[in-house]
């Protein structure tokens, strides 16, 4: 959590008119991405777009020596997570009009 406290007062010290809010979010789950778009829409009145930046990685082993679980936790994040939230997004924006 202090990474993203310290980016945060990177941003708002680069762009004192911004405004940031944290929010720990699962990208693997569907239901906490959807509450995160709710809560942002709720803060700042609507979401006119979303930031992507997600990913995890298991380092220290070869990849023949990776479980399927741990690939499949991988893929669950690295690439569902990708379309999460623009799908929540969307989901949410069409719920506001």
């Amino acid at each position: 959590m202090a990474g993203l406290e310290k980016m945060r007062d990177l941003v708002l010290d680069a762009e004192r008119s911004a405004e940031a809010v944290l929010h720990i979010t699962d990208v693997s789950m569907e239901s906490e991405v959807k509450a995160m778009v709710r809560k942002c829409g709720e803060r700042f009145g609507h979401v006119a777009c979303e930031m992507n930046n997600v990913g995890i990685a298991k380092g220290g082993s070869r990849t023949t020596e990776t479980s399927l679980e741990t690939c499949d936790r991988m893929a669950s994040v690295n690439e569902k997570g990708m379309s999460r939230a623009p799908r929540a997004s969307s989901w949410y924006r069409a719920a506001s009009d």
